[in-house]
C-alpha cells in the first residue's frame, strides 16, 4: 500500500486542497482543477504518487 502524501509535499507540487462546506476543491498552481469531491475522493487521490497526481490534474 502506498503511503499518504503530506500537505507540504503537495504544496511543493503546487497542489492545494480546500474544504468548502461538505465538498473539497483541488487547486493546481492557484487554478481550480477539481470541485465537488467527497472526503473519500480526496483520500483516494492522496494515495496516488506525486507524478500520478500532477498527471491527472494536468489532463483536466
Amino acid at each position: 500500500m502506498k503511503r499518504k502524501i503530506k500537505a507540504d509535499e503537495l504544496q511543493k507540487l503546487g497542489i492545494v486542497a480546500k474544504k468548502r462546506g461538505n465538498d473539497w476543491e483541488i487547486f493546481l498552481n492557484g487554478h481550480l482543477a477539481m470541485i465537488g469531491l467527497s472526503d473519500k475522493d480526496v483520500e483516494l487521490f492522496q494515495q496516488k504518487s506525486p507524478k500520478e497526481m500532477v498527471n491527472i490534474l494536468s489532463m483536466i
